[in-house]
């Protein structure tokens, strides 16, 4: 069964190790998502982790789409911050998982 899920900031702690094999997984099959494919897992933590401070600002806001339970899917909600921006948002890191494409 598929889902879409919002992740709030404990989902986020909970599936980083899987957040990190998703957008491994994207970048090693070709997607351009501002990552080289030589990438250590080390750098995908580093981003994340980044996304999460992004999200405890309500700057970001990240959904997943799950498959029986696992995410295969995820898709970034990043609001503008300029002040004659704030009524905008740019939809960014938009990844699905090879085997799911």
């Amino acid at each position: 069964m598929s889902e879409i899920q919002y992740l709030n900031l404990q989902d986020l702690k909970d599936e980083q190790a899987q957040l990190c094999e998703l957008l491994a997984q994207c970048v090693q099959d070709g997607a351009s998502l501002g990552f080289l494919a030589e990438e250590s897992k080390s750098h995908y933590d580093e981003y994340l982790s980044a996304v999460t401070k992004d999200i405890q600002k309500h700057k970001t806001f990240l959904w997943a789409a799950l498959q029986s339970g696992e995410i295969v899917g995820t898709v970034q909600l990043v609001r503008a911050t300029k002040a004659n921006a704030l009524h905008r948002a740019e939809i960014e890191k938009l990844m699905v998982h090879p085997k799911v494409r």
